[in-house]
Parts: structure tokens; C-alpha cells; sequence
């Protein structure tokens, strides 16, 4: 909606909303949001007589500062007209969402927001495709600086047919967040059946750099479970990435605060008595030294509901409790229907997603635990500590024997998934 209408639309949208409410909470909202609207502009004109001023001391720079002053002046109150144009708006949005304290803001599925603009300059031949490459390129640098990690949904299919929709921006977006080189811009890949294997590979490479997080999400399973849960068809076929673990309606759901439990996490807890060998700190209830692997079972289940509560309260303080009305605005309706998107003004509320990570480790852990300490004993657990102190040196063959060993994980996965489901209820 933004990049079709700009701020001057918005702006529009709620003077005419203002005409139609009575309510006086509501008509307060409104006004509030056409107030932020000003403040928008008036941030927009100040970078744009800043650029002016730097054009004047970096003459050498002179043309392309004075064309990105026009932009940013022209970006205040109207919609973009280039590509270029649409990118300096997308770092906008980021830039004033971090200072209403909204962190690791998700982008949406940004090759279809910004393609028209960029098929448009391509066919009057105001950018070239490296061009193009080059100014996104930038905008994963500059994403790359400011400590968060945006995912951007590439790919998936149209909203109208349900067929590939993937562009020339969704090879060039992951191609940039490669580049940079650093956590910024994070590629989140909607594939199917009919999906280029070479969008497929690129995902592989930045997961082999291990300097990002790329996530696959197939389109197969995805919009049928959104379907079951009576989500309209076109807007399942839309959804986005809201964090890697989850998904949400692009345009049309609230904040989301995403948070981890490390399940492996609690393995060691329970070695040490609910105290992180790493730091020292206590993190979890003294649970003393198990007899019985069922004891340890029993240990681990509190270590890991102690990390799930202490996450969850994390995950509910993190979320801005405040009105926020520049950032409702972009929630689709919410213009209609006066209410901040903290207050029911989404289509979809926010709400937290935490992932239960490490599992297989986990079980692992727990699996030799079981066969090597208590059911075919090789080990103390004054003996595993040691080894989790030395890092499990290779001048300790114990250590070494162990990384290498067998074990039986017969019912181990179920009785993980048992606890999982405790934890969730």
C-alpha cells in the first residue's frame, strides 16, 4: 500500500476516515496518525536539505546528492516513481520503524513489491539490471550496520493464479544479502514444484557461509494449513516470513516477537546442577545430582520449562505495549477501522513464536546419558562434567570414545515430544 500510494496516500486515507468516525477514542487514533504522517514529512525534508547542504561541500558528488535530496522531498508526501525510489523508501520504513522501537522488522515479499518499478525503469531504460543489482547491494550494506536481521520472503506464488511468481529481484535479493557478507537483509525462500533449482542452490551457498540465517518454506504445505485455519485463499498465497521459525500475512498481521529455547541448553543444566558451565550464572532450579536416568529425565523436564518461562516473559515485554500509529497504518483496514494495531486493528494479531531449537542434539545428549552413564555405565556424571569443562579436549580419550559412540534412542523422540506439547499447553 505504502509503495503504491506513498505517505501522501496514507494521508488521504485518514482524513477521510476522520470524516467518518465519531467514536472519540478512534477519531484520537486518527489524529494521532496524520500528526505522525507530518512528523514523517518533516524527517524527510530535513535529510533532503541535509543532502542539499552536502552537495554544496562534496561538489564532485553534486549530482547524484542533489537527486537523492529531490528524492527524499518528493518521498515526503508521493509515491515512489523509480526503483531507485522504492528501495530509498523500504530503508526509510526500517529507519523510522527502529526509532518507534520496532526491531528486526520483516519486509515482506519485497522482489513483488518492488518489481513493477523496477520493470518499469528497465523498459524506459532509466536502470540496468546491474544497476539495479548495485542499489540493492546497498541496501543489504546498509542493513548489514544496524544490528538487526529483516527477512525478506522471496519467491512463493501469485496471489491471483497460484503460480511461481518468482522474478528477476528474487535471484538479485539473495544475491545481495550474500554480498554483504554480515546478518542484515535475510533471504526467506517460498519454494514449489516449479521453483528454479538455481534459486534453490544460491540458498544453499548462504547457508554453507554460515554468516546468515536463509530459510526455505514450502508453498505445498504452507498455504493449505493456512487454508484449513480458514485463512482467505488469497491471502494464504500471500503470506510472508515473520521470523524463521513462523509466517504471517503479508500487509495484514501485527508485531511478532520471535524467541529460542535451547533444548540441548538444558542437558547442561542438568550436569551442573541448573548453573551454565559456560558463564557461571544460574539459570535454572538446583535439581542436585540424579540417581536414575528417569531422575534425570525428570531434572531436565524442569531445566527446560525454567528457559521456556524466563523466554516467554521476555517474548511478552518485548513486543511495544505503546499506540503505535505510524506503523498501524500499515496494516491494511486499519485506517477504516480507527484502531491501533496493538488494540485489534490488525487482521491478524501479533503475538510471540518460540522455537524449541536443538532437538536432535538434545537427544543425543540424552541418549548417551541413558546408555553410558546409568543403563551400561562408562561414565560418572563427575566424569561428563569434566569432559564438558575440557570441551571434550582430544587429549582426553574418554572424550574422544564418546563424541564417537553409539547409542540406542528407542521412545526418546516421543518422550521429547511429549514435553513439548506439556510446555505448549
Amino acid at each position: 500500500l505504502l509503495v503504491l500510494e506513498g505517505y501522501g496516500g496514507l494521508r488521504r486515507r485518514v482524513r477521510r476516515s476522520i470524516r467518518q468516525h465519531d467514536d472519540v477514542e478512534r477519531l484520537a487514533l486518527l489524529q494521532a496518525m496524520e500528526l505522525s504522517l507530518q512528523g514523517v514529512n518533516d524527517w524527510y525534508q530535513r535529510w533532503a536539505s541535509r543532502l542539499a547542504m552536502a552537495a554544496r561541500e562534496f561538489p564532485q558528488h553534486a549530482e547524484r546528492l542533489n537527486r537523492q535530496a529531490a528524492s527524499h522531498q518528493w518521498l515526503a508526501h508521493q509515491a515512489p516513481r523509480t526503483f531507485a525510489e522504492g528501495v530509498q523508501l523500504i530503508y526509510g520504513v526500517i529507519c523510522l520503524a527502529q526509532l518507534e522501537g520496532f526491531r528486526n522488522l520483516p519486509l515482506g515479499r519485497l522482489d513483488q513489491i518492488l518489481f513493477p518499478l523496477y520493470a518499469n525503469d528497465l523498459a524506459a531504460r532509466r536502470v540496468t539490471a546491474d544497476e539495479a543489482q548495485a542499489c540493492l547491494n546497498e541496501l543489504a550494506d546498509k542493513l548489514a550496520g544496524n544490528g538487526d536481521v529483516h527477512d525478506v520472503t522471496l519467491g512463493g506464488c501469485t496471489v491471483e493464479e497460484g503460480h511461481n511468481a518468482a522474478n528477476e529481484l528474487t535471484m538479485m535479493l539473495i544475491l545481495a544479502a550474500g554480498q554483504a557478507g554480515v546478518p542484515g537483509l535475510n533471504p526467506v525462500l517460498r519454494c514449489q514444484s516449479e521453483t528454479d533449482a538455481k534459486l534453490l542452490t544460491l540458498m544453499a551457498l548462504c547457508a554453507q557461509e554460515q554468516v546468515l540465517f536463509p530459510a526455505i518454506l514450502n508453498d505445498t504445505t504452507q498455504i493449505p494449513a493456512l487454508l484449513a485455519a480458514e485463512i482467505p485463499v488469497e491471502l494464504a498465497r500471500d503470506y510472508a516470513a515473520v521470523g524463521a521459525p513462523g509466517i504471517g500475512l503479508a500487509g495484514y498481521s501485527g508485531p511478532w516477537a520471535n524467541g529460542q529455547v535451547n533444548l540441548t541448553k538444558a542437558v547442561n543444566l542438568v550436569l551442573f546442577n541448573g548453573i551454565d558451565s559456560l558463564t557461571g550464572l544460574r539459570l535454572g532450579p538446583a535439581t542436585g545430582e540424579p540417581g536414575t536416568f528417569a531422575e534425570f529425565q525428570e531434572a531436565y523436564k524442569q531445566q527446560v520449562r525454567q528457559l521456556f518461562t524466563v523466554e516467554l516473559q521476555r517474548l511478552r515485554e518485548s513486543i511495544p505495549g505503546q499506540a503505535s500509529p505510524l506503523f498501524s497504518m500499515l496494516i491494511r483496514d486499519y485506517i477504516l477501522r480507527g484502531r491501533d494495531l496493538h488494540q485489534g486493528g490488525a487482521y491478524q494479531p501479533g503475538g510471540q513464536i518460540l522455537q524449541l531449537t536443538g532437538m536432535g542434539t538434545a537427544l543425543r545428549c540424552l541418549g548417551l546419558v541413558r546408555q553410558w552413564v546409568y543403563e551400561t555405565p562408562r561414565f560418572t556424571l563427575h566424569r561428563l562434567r569434566a569432559l564438558v569443562n575440557a570441551n571434550f579436549s582430544g587429549a582426553l580419550s574418554d572424550g574422544a570414545w564418546l563424541l564417537a559412540a553409539g547409542h540406542d534412542l528407542h521412545l526418546m523422540p516421543e518422550w521429547l515430544t511429549c514435553l513439548e506439547t506439556e510446555l505448549l499447553s
